[in-house]
C-alpha cells in the first residue's frame, strides 16, 4: 500500500511524497475510520503551495482514500473542506468499489479531490453552499442554540422568542406553536420577547463565516441587507419599530436550491442602540451565532411520514382496544391533528400482548381513551387529542 499512495502522489504532482509518520496518522480525524498507512506531500493548487495527505481505513481497498488539505482554511471557507482538512470530494452512499482496481481508485480519488479544492479556491462551486451552508453555520465557535417552532414564509414578520435567564430556549410565530409542541404545557416561566424573521430571496449565496472568527456586527448586518430587495427591506423597516431592546434576536430563513425548504439560522445582537441595526440603526457592540433546532411542523411532519395538509382534519376512533389503539397512533403519524378517542373499557393485564400501550401503562390510573390520550400527547407532537372514557351510545346522548 505504501508503494501504490506514493506512486499515486507522486504522479499527481505531491513534491516530496514521504509516508506519513505515526504521530501525523494519529493526529488525522478519527471519526474518518482509523487510518493505517499514508502518505504526505506538497502541491501548487491555484497558485498557492499546501499540503495534502492521503490515508488509507482499515476497510481499505473496500473503500475510498481519506484526503486531508493542511491548512484547512488555505482559501478561507470554501465548500467540502471540514476544519479538520478533510477533502469530501465524493458521496460514499450507493458506493462500489473493484478491489482489484484499487489503484485507479486511488488515482481518480486525488483527482477528484485537487478538483474539488481548485474549485473552491477560484469561486467556481459557492452555490454549494446554498445547500450546505448550515453544516458550515453550526461549527462556529461559541455558537449558541435555541429550538425553533417558525414556519418559513416569504415575508418578514415579528416572531415570539422565550428567554430563560439571559438565554434564548423558544422561539415561534405564537405561543400556541410551543404549547402545540409540548402537548398543552405552558411557557409563562419564560420571558417573551419580540423577534425579527428575515427571509431572503431564492438563489442567494452567503459565505459562511469562519469557525473561529465569526463575522463582526457590522459584517453580519452587510451580509443580510445586501441581500434584501427594497420592498423586503421597507417591511423589515416598519416591523423593526416594535424592537426596541439592548438585545435582539434574527431569525433568518435561506432558501436551498430548486425550492427544496431552506435553512433557518440565527443572530443575537446585543448592544443595539435605539434602532434596529437590519432598519438603519448603528452597529451594535456584539453579535452571536445561534444554533435553531427546527420543531417547526413544515418540516417535522413530511421528514416522518406525515401529510401536512391533514393537520386541521379531525378523526373520531370509537373503541380503542387492540385494532383501536394502532389505528389511532397511526392516525396521528400521519398528520390528523384532531383525534377524538371513545372508549369505557379499562386496560388489563391480558391486553399487554396485543395493545400498543403495552405494559408500561398497565398500573396507571385511567380507561383505554385516557391512557392512550397521554401516550399519543407525549410521544407525538403537534397533536390535539380528546379523552371520551363512556361508551359512544352515552358520548352520543352528552352522558
Amino acid at each position: 500500500m505504501h508503494k501504490l499512495l506514493l506512486s499515486a502522489a507522486e504522479s499527481h504532482g505531491l513534491v516530496g511524497a514521504s509516508v506519513s509518520s505515526d504521530d501525523e496518522l494519529a493526529a488525522l480525524p478519527q471519526h474518518h475510520g482509523v487510518p493505517v498507512v499514508g502518505v504526505r506531500g506538497e502541491i501548487t493548487i491555484a497558485g498557492k503551495p499546501v499540503s495534502l495527505s492521503l490515508a488509507l481505513r482499515v476497510s481499505a481497498p473496500c473503500c475510498l482514500p481519506l484526503i486531508f488539505m493542511q491548512p484547512w482554511d488555505a482559501f478561507g471557507v470554501i465548500p467540502h473542506i471540514d476544519t479538520d482538512g478533510y477533502v469530501c470530494y465524493a458521496q460514499n452512499e450507493g458506493l462500489i468499489l473493484d478491489p482489484n482496481r484499487f489503484e485507479q481508485v486511488v488515482s481518480t480519488s486525488l483527482n477528484e479531490a485537487i478538483a474539488q479544492i481548485a474549485a473552491g479556491a477560484n469561486g467556481e462551486n459557492s452555490r454549494d453552499f446554498i445547500d450546505e451552508f448550515l453544516p458550515y453555520w453550526n461549527r462556529q465557535k461559541g455558537i449558541l442554540s435555541a429550538h425553533c417552532f417558525v414556519e418559513p414564509s416569504d415575508a418578514p414578520k415579528i416572531v415570539q422568542a422565550f428567554v430563560e435567564g439571559n438565554t434564548y430556549q423558544h422561539v415561534c410565530d405564537r405561543e400556541a406553536d410551543l404549547r402545540d409542541y409540548l402537548s398543552g404545557s405552558d411557557a409563562k416561566h419564560f420571558t417573551q420577547r419580540n423577534a425579527l424573521y428575515v427571509p431572503l430571496p431564492e438563489g442567494t449565496v452567503i459565505i459562511p463565516p469562519h469557525p473561529e472568527a465569526g463575522w463582526s456586527p457590522a459584517e453580519a448586518t452587510t451580509v443580510l441587507i445586501q441581500h434584501l430587495n427594497d420592498r423586503t427591506a421597507k417591511e423589515i423597516a416598519k416591523l423593526c419599530r416594535k424592537l426596541t431592546k439592548r438585545e435582539e434576536l434574527v431569525v433568518v430563513h435561506l432558501p436551498r436550491a430548486a425550492g427544496n425548504g431552506g435553512s433557518l439560522f440565527g443572530l443575537k445582537y446585543e448592544g443595539v442602540h435605539k434602532l434596529h441595526p437590519l432598519a438603519g440603526g448603528p452597529a451594535p457592540s456584539s453579535v452571536s451565532p445561534v444554533k435553531l433546532l427546527r420543531y417547526d411542523r413544515s418540516l417535522l411532519l413530511p421528514r416522518g411520514g406525515a401529510d401536512a395538509e391533514l393537520h386541521d382534519k379531525r378523526v373520531l376512533v370509537v373503541g380503542c382496544g387492540s385494532v383501536g389503539g394502532f389505528l389511532a397512533v397511526e392516525l396521528a403519524r400521519s398528520g390528523i391533528g384532531h383525534l377524538s378517542l371513545v372508549d369505557h373499557d379499562t386496560l388489563d393485564g391480558d391486553n399487554v400482548f396485543r395493545h400498543v400501550l403495552g405494559r408500561k401503562h398497565l398500573n396507571e390510573k385511567g380507561n383505554k381513551a385516557e391512557l392512550l390520550t397521554t401516550h399519543i400527547s407525549e410521544n407525538i407532537p403537534y397533536m390535539n387529542v380528546t379523552p371520551v372514557p363512556s361508551r359512544i351510545e352515552q358520548a352520543i346522548n352528552g352522558g
